[in-house]
């Protein structure tokens, strides 16, 4: 079976626009965020470090500050959990974002199915957050291909 591109495209340009239209700004449907994979992650790195100091050491600070957290291994719907753990989530993200790329790297960590990251990167927010917190609309300015084209990848 063969499928046009052109027909293709024009119905995700359909989508994409009416989308646009309806002007959705949240997700329509209850979702939440865990960090269990992440605490999980540190809690194998303070047993097996491979010899890495710097990781277990850090691990071990990590367990030891979520035994007064543990709010953080529950599904989290309100996000002033996150803000009252910052520094220990800032800390667990090291794993994804080390501290030398933190003023290098465009990064963010935003919550399923949100528009409001709850983790970003100097450059990240420099180019692509606004005033309030939310992404900025640099597609606007983008032809309706190339809007495909990102809302693909």
């Amino acid at each position: 079976m063969s499928v046009d591109r052109d027909s293709a495209i024009n119905t995700l340009t359909q989508d994409f626009n009416y989308a646009d239209e309806l002007d959705i700004k949240e997700f329509p449907f209850m979702s939440t965020l865990s960090l269990v994979p992440l605490i999980d992650f540190w809690s194998q790195g303070e047993s097996n470090g491979g010899g890495k100091s710097i990781q277990v050491s850090s691990a071990q600070e990590i367990q030891q500050k979520l035994e007064s957290a543990p709010e953080l291994f529950q599904p989290i719907t309100d996000f002033s959990v996150i803000e009252k753990h910052r520094g220990l989530i800032d800390l667990m993200l090291t794993a994804i974002v080390p501290e030398a790329l933190n003023h290098s790297s465009c990064v963010s960590v935003v919550p399923p199915f949100d528009y409001t990251p709850f983790y970003i990167t100097s450059p990240f927010r420099d180019l692509l957050v606004e005033e309030d917190g939310t992404f900025s609309d640099q597609l606007a300015d983008l032809d309706k291909h190339t809007k495909i084209y990102v809302q693909i990848l």
